[in-house]
């Protein structure tokens, strides 16, 4: 059901663009694609064949787009990026959950392309592991037996994405995209969900988003509920005095300026029985 959804959605959306229709960009950019067929074909069937198979073809067009926008511009930047998804897709049109879900997998998928041409053209920066010894002198905590050879290779793809993608993807506010961009160009087809109960190989790949960006896992606040209100309908002792009274008390206030509190409650009151015996 949620394939069949999500069809629908790009359907709806296939031709609607910010800056025009598909033909029109198609034929725009045939020369860029022709001088550099070699490497277009390359990055296209790579995504492509990555696809989940239910949407390669309906992103088939706008990905011929994004590689041949690559050689157009003659290189690829972070306003090259922030752009891409507003030129090729009116965002305002995406309004229900499912929709703003769907345009972030298409987002990763997009932009996984320009990541992978990054990786070969620059294949020999000296940015990027080339065996998984290399990987395990970075981190040697993946040198455990519960680790195969299939998964440090797997983890070794990752990190060199990771390490180029964080040249034109800013960390902050885009840990959930660089984590689905990498696992997507690692080739596993996994899909990794971090939080608090993530699998111990989501965790392995958070923890080189986190070394490669370098930025530290923050810790939410542990949630202080609303305190618990008791209602008394007997009295009860404070520690005001000698006073009985019947209140209402908070389990988590104790402190001293709840006592006073109390105290204050208990003298007006005190002062406004006194006040109707005198009347």
């Amino acid at each position: 059901d949620d394939e069949v959804e999500a069809i629908n959605i790009l359907e709806k959306f296939s031709n609607t663009m910010a800056g025009g229709h598909d033909d029109h960009d198609n034929s725009k950019h045939t020369d860029d694609i022709h001088d550099n067929s070699n490497l277009a074909n390359q990055i296209f069937s790579h995504i492509y064949f990555l696809c989940p198979t239910k949407l390669r073809d309906l992103l088939a067009t706008k990905l011929r787009l994004v590689i041949s926008s690559l050689f157009k511009e003659g290189g690829v930047n972070k306003q090259f990026l922030d752009k891409l998804m507003k030129k090729y897709f009116n965002l305002k049109l995406f309004q229900s959950k499912n929709e703003k879900k769907l345009l972030l997998t298409v987002e990763a998928i997009l932009k996984s392309s320009v990541i992978y041409y990054l990786s070969l053209v620059k294949a020999d920066s000296g940015s990027t592991f080339s065996t998984v010894e290399s990987l395990l002198n970075e981190y040697p905590e993946f040198a455990s037996s519960d680790i195969d050879l299939a998964e440090l290779n797997y983890l070794l793809v990752y990190r060199n994405m990771m390490k180029i993608a964080l040249q034109v993807i800013s960390p902050k506010r885009n840990k959930r995209l660089l984590i689905d961009i990498c696992s997507f160009l690692e080739c596993s087809g996994r899909v990794y969900i971090t939080g608090g109960t993530q699998s111990i190989s989501t965790s392995r790949r958070v923890r080189i988003y986190e070394h490669e960006a370098n930025v530290q896992q923050t810790k939410r606040p542990n949630r202080i509920s609303n305190p618990k209100v008791i209602e008394t309908t007997t009295a009860t002792i404070c520690e005001c005095g000698s006073e009985i009274l019947p209140c209402m008390i908070w389990r988590h206030n104790t402190s001293k300026h709840h006592i006073a509190f109390l105290k204050h409650q208990s003298e007006s009151s005190t002062s406004s029985s006194s006040n109707l015996s005198a009347k």
